[in-house]
Order: C-alpha cells, then structure tokens, then sequence
C-alpha cells in the first residue's frame, strides 16, 4: 500500500509540473522517482556495455546520476565533497567507484584473488572494507566496467544492490561461527535472505535503500537496531537474554 501511494503521489505531482502551462522545475528527488518508474536498471546492463564501447561522453545524464546506483556503481568525485563542492558535492570525475556486496561479509579464498587482480587491473591497487561488508573499488573508466562486472559474475560475485533504493548488503557478525560465545551461527541465515532479496527485481523500486543485519553476535557488534530490520540470536532461561 506505501508503494502504491508512493507512485501515486509522484503521478499528481508530476502532472502539476505543466499545470496551467506554468513550467516547474523537478526536484532532485521527484526526478529520481520519475526515472526509478521509467526503467529498472538491472534489466538495462547493456546500454551500459554500449557507453563501454563508446567513450566516457556517450553516458547519459540519468545513468550517471541515479541507474548506476542499482549496480554498485557512483560517479568518482574529485575529493573535494563538502569542504569545497557546491551543494555538498564534489565535481563528478571521468571515472567511477564500483562496491561489491558480501553478504555477512563472507567471500572464498579464490574470491579474495579475484578482486585483487581486478583492483590491481582497474583500481590503481587499492580497494576499500566498508562498514557494511562491501568492497569499493575507485577509479574505474567506463570502459572497464563491463569487464569488471563480468569478471565478478565469473566467481559468483555482484555489484547488483550494493546501492541505490533497494534492499542492501545483509550485514552479520564478522566472527559468525567462530566466536566461542556467540549465541548461534546467523551466517547462514543473513545469506539466505540475501539470496532472496539482493537484485530481487521485485524490489528494484523501493521508497528509499532498505538495510538488514542478522546476527547471533552477544555484542551486536553489527548494530542491528540501527538497521530497518535487525534480527539478534537471544537466549531463553526465566527471560530472554539478547546478546
């Protein structure tokens, strides 16, 4: 129902945009709900592989702006941000930032060495650990982003989700299944839902980025209340006892 009066507001303010032919300017964030309804971007991979094949300036305003999100992808700024930007935002770059979500922060040996040669190949040797389990990599040209997504696809990994208004990265605990006081092993469960829930394309036009923690952690270390849903192991005795 919040969805559905979500499109439906955004359809009356859309049609008083030309009311009366009075011309009002869209706002950032009724634009980006106008394109959201327009196109789903993970059905739309290859417009991206045809800006590849043509060069940085052949990218379109509304992927540069807001479909690349739904691929893990930002415009790379020029580090100046809110100290020098105006409006709080750098000057975008001729390159890009791509984050690879883990779910529970959790990834292979063979996984590990892949994105190591494509952040040795792409990324100028540095990759960044984020505070929700992904991995960034800067500085990547239009041209490799095929590539990298292609090469991430080859061992089982996804930049798909890892922004934009749809469901996060599923955070867990970073020691799952190895911290000897742990209440269980949520793990397993925070990939599950990853599984059915990341990239769903069900969920590809939600109101706002919808984030998740399970974990079975005594010391919430992955913050669970902070998140639009966190799930905590508890123990039972007389009471419950979470954490």
């Amino acid at each position: 129902m919040g969805i559905f009066l979500l499109v439906v507001g955004l359809e009356i303010a859309l049609s008083e945009i030309a009311v009366a032919g009075t011309v009002v300017k869209e706002t950032k964030a009724q634009k980006v709900e106008r394109l959201k309804l327009e196109k789903n971007p993970w059905a739309a991979w290859e417009e991206v592989r045809q800006f590849a094949r043509e060069g940085r300036e052949s990218v379109l305003p509304e992927w540069a702006g807001t479909y690349f999100k739904w691929w893990g992808i930002y415009t790379q700024g020029d580090g100046v941000g809110v100290t020098g930007g105006k409006g709080g935002e750098g000057k975008a770059s001729d390159y890009f930032m791509m984050r690879i979500g883990l779910p529970n922060g959790l990834l292979t040996s063979h996984q590990l060495h892949g994105i190591a040669d494509l952040t040795a190949k792409y990324a100028r040797g540095v990759a960044d650990i984020t505070t929700r389990q992904n991995i960034q990599l800067h500085w990547l040209t239009i041209e490799a982003l095929p590539e990298v997504v292609d090469a991430l696809t080859a061992i089982g990994l996804s930049p798909k989700g890892a922004c934009g208004d749809v469901v996060r990265n599923v955070t867990g605990c970073p020691l799952a299944g190895l911290d000897g006081h742990e209440v269980l092993d949520a793990s397993p469960l925070a990939v599950e839902i990853a599984e059915k829930l990341t990239a769903n394309p069900e969920f590809y036009n939600l109101p706002r980025k919808f984030k998740i923690s399970v974990t079975g952690c005594p010391s919430w270390c992955s913050y669970p209340e902070i998140n639009d849903v966190g799930v905590a192991g508890c123990r039972r005795s007389r009471i419950w006892r979470c954490g």
